[in-house]
């Protein structure tokens, strides 16, 4: 009987992790449209402009270099504070009772 139970629990574990692979899978397929869907988005965006003549590509290029190495500064700041908020932490010293130091002084003697 309790073969019966275990058998039983694993089958329901089983199809668990199933549905549980099945709900990753869909919420990394989202994922993956919203991106699709948002480069679509700025590269129809570029375009319009571009038809426009109101941006040239190399401008755009230049704007978009320009974002990346904002981006890149600010991790790199965010980085460094990180590192300096370590740097300021200090482990707490605990000092030792009076009993404590006799017992570490009797124990040299």
């Amino acid at each position: 009987m309790r073969e019966g139970v275990i058998i039983g629990e694993f089958q329901r574990l089983g199809k668990a992790v199933q549905s549980l692979y099945q709900m990753l899978a869909n919420i990394s397929q989202h994922v993956q449209l919203g991106f699709s869907g948002n480069a679509l988005h700025e590269e129809a965006l570029k375009s319009l402009l571009m038809k426009k003549g109101l941006i040239t590509d190399s401008e755009f290029k230049e704007a978009l270099g320009e974002e990346i190495r904002k981006a890149n500064e600010a991790q790199a700041d965010a980085q460094n504070k990180e590192k300096e908020e370590k740097k300021d932490e200090k482990p707490e010293l605990i000092k030792p009772t009076a009993e404590e130091t006799a017992k570490i002084g009797d124990s040299k003697k």
